[in-house]
């Protein structure tokens, strides 16, 4: 199997970083063991947990396809095992494995849907803020 030549098995303590937002690399990553966070930070500063990846996912590759920096950050948060794979390999494994292409597309479509529930959550939590500070500034009271 030509791809098995683009794969880089990698272990990772709680804590250790896999790529952190803004980085230019572009490589994926699937995890075997262990559990990844990924994170981002909204304009105050606070963190924002996107979700938490376990075995059998895949990371990392939005950056890969796109060619743009990375999106979110990446934290073992469990003694981590993935294997990296280079944008090589990942073109042969769609050549080569036809249902793990189609497993990669219901990942991304499940992680698209997870963001999009996100900020519609802190969109709302955004909204009954300013909705309490303007009875604040207006002189009401809150409820």
């Amino acid at each position: 199997m030509q791809a098995a030549e683009h794969l880089e098995h990698i272990k990772l303590k709680p804590g250790d970083f896999l790529f952190k937002e803004g980085e230019k690399s572009y490589f994926f990553y699937i995890i075997q063991h262990g559990n990844v966070e990924i994170f981002t930070h909204d304009s105050s500063g606070k963190k924002i947990i996107l979700s938490i990846s376990e075995p059998g996912e895949a990371v990392g590759e939005f950056a890969m396809i796109t060619k743009r920096p990375r999106s979110a950050s990446a934290v073992a948060v469990t003694p981590v095992e993935l294997v990296k794979i280079s944008e090589e390999g990942y073109y042969h494994l769609l050549k080569e494995l036809p249902d793990w292409a189609f497993s990669m597309i219901k990942t991304l479509v499940d992680r698209l849907s997870r963001a999009d529930q996100t900020i519609r959550e802190h969109s709302m939590e955004n909204s009954q803020l300013k909705k309490s500070l303007e009875t604040i500034l207006s002189g009401g009271k809150l409820n």
